[in-house]
């Protein structure tokens, strides 16, 4: 490196200046580089300033991104009706979905509040909103935004760009994402169903209704076909079963001969990790269909199975062990840890019969508290949460020693699922526990922070 001494243009001058280094970088072109700058004393003592990001290429408007995430979301062709689904593939950090209405060339109109995902602020544009990732398996991540069809703003366009914590930016090469949004005008027809594509990825309409131990729980409703999906048997390790009922019934002995008892169910999905076979069970002669891949996931005609259509089934998941016997290990909602699976530990899921789509109500029945993602980090990682019940919430962090070193949430909050963000940049490499406190629960987990 190169040394320069430079005249101190303030007054008054400083007592000691230090001399001003420079280095050049060739050889890369559209690449984005990580760099530290370390300094010895002649005492031997060592500094490192923080990591910090250089983009080596043509320039765009809004920085280099990561290169090595992809961006994709489905359905490709969207509706006023539909919910876009934002998927995020290979990215080390956490990341907000950097977003705008009705845009025109770069010009963006601020979405109203009634279309914000959960955990969305705006930036500090006040124009743009921010709405978080959520981690989903195999390392991805998923924002979901729509459906928009309220009459406070009528929305035709979606641009996007994706804002990532390490403060770095995918703006798709300067042009940014856009989405256009298709009008189906309510004038009576009928709107055609939600149909299903069972090739064992998680289907575009469907919601995120519960998670425990960063294992996730899917569903839809299209009227006839109730769809259900996690991540499968070969994903996860474990043999899966996913439930579903039409009321809370007591409880009956483990499938497949599995340890415990779970509650009754009207048919259950079964997926093994050997040799990843995959049936419906006890749906007598409805209408299914099932594939796994990456994810489990099925469908059945509820009238069919029951003679008629209910207002909401109870739907769970159940990972166990693959040999005979098998113990619980991971249950979806998330319950008591007595290795069974109760009806007060399942999911209400709320069928909404209707000719168009509309989002699912979700129940939130149990306090629970998720791994960070991404982890180990650097510096940003998001913690997911979810209360049963309107509460004063506080999220705070602390070091090995016990000593706080952030509070990420101190309010009252409402039932549901919520988000927050902890950035790193500020402390140590190394092993940190976040505390979360709902009402009378309270939760702690740990995370380790790798730079």
């Amino acid at each position: 490196m190169t040394a320069y001494d430079r005249a101190s243009t303030t007054d008054p001058a400083p007592l000691f200046k230090a001399s001003e280094y420079t280095s050049s970088i060739s050889g890369l072109t559209s690449r984005l580089v990580d760099y530290y700058v370390e300094a010895v004393d002649n005492k031997g003592n060592v500094g490192r300033s923080p990591i910090q990001h250089v983009w080596i290429g043509s320039n765009t408007s809004s920085g280099g991104g990561s290169a090595s995430s992809t961006v994709s979301w489905k359905p490709t062709t969207v509706t006023k009706n539909d919910t876009l689904t934002i998927r995020l593939t290979s990215s080390s950090v956490a990341a907000s979905l950097h977003w705008g209405v009705n845009y025109s060339g770069s010009t963006w109109v601020t979405p109203d509040s009634v279309y914000w995902p959960t955990g969305t602020t705006f930036y500090t544009d006040k124009v743009a909103a921010e709405s978080p990732f959520v981690a989903d398996t195999g390392g991805t991540m998923v924002c979901k935004i729509g459906p928009f069809n309220n009459a406070k703003q009528t929305v035709k366009s979606i641009a996007f760009v994706i804002h990532y914590a390490d403060a770095t930016w995918d703006n798709n090469s300067g042009t940014d994402y856009h989405v256009a949004i298709t009008d189906t005008a309510d004038t009576g027809k009928v709107i055609t169903p939600t149909t299903y594509t069972m090739d064992g990825a998680l289907d575009a309409s469907a919601s995120l209704v519960a998670s425990n131990s960063s294992v996730n729980l899917y569903a839809s409703w299209n009227g006839s076909l109730l769809y259900v999906a996690t991540p499968s048997a070969q994903s996860a390790g474990k043999d899966v079963f996913l439930f579903v009922s039409d009321s809370m019934r007591t409880k009956v002995a483990a499938p497949w001969s599995k340890a415990g008892k779970v509650a009754g169910w009207s048919a259950y999905l079964a997926n093994e990790s050997t040799n990843n076979y995959v049936a419906w069970n006890d749906y007598g002669s409805a209408t299914v269909a099932k594939y796994a891949g990456t994810y489990l996931e099925g469908t059945i005609n509820l009238k069919e199975k029951l003679g008629y259509t209910p207002t909401k089934m109870y739907i769970y998941v159940g990972q166990y062990g693959t040999a005979d016997a098998g113990a619980l290990q991971v249950q979806v909602p998330s319950g008591n840890s007595d290795a069974n699976i109760d009806s007060s530990e399942t999911l209400a899921y709320t069928l909404i019969i209707s000719d168009v789509k509309q989002s699912p109500v979700r129940q939130i029945k149990n306090f629970a508290l998720s791994q960070n993602y991404p982890n180990p980090f650097n510096p940003s990682t998001v913690i997911n949460y979810q209360i049963p019940e309107d509460s004063k919430v506080t999220l705070r962090v602390y070091d090995v020693l016990g000593t706080q070193v952030a509070e990420l949430v101190n309010e009252d909050q409402s039932m549901g699922v919520h988000y927050a963000q902890f950035n790193a940049s500020k402390v140590a490499s190394g092993i940190y526990y976040y505390t979360l406190t709902a009402g009378s629960h309270k939760e702690t987990k740990k995370m380790m922070v790798l730079k």
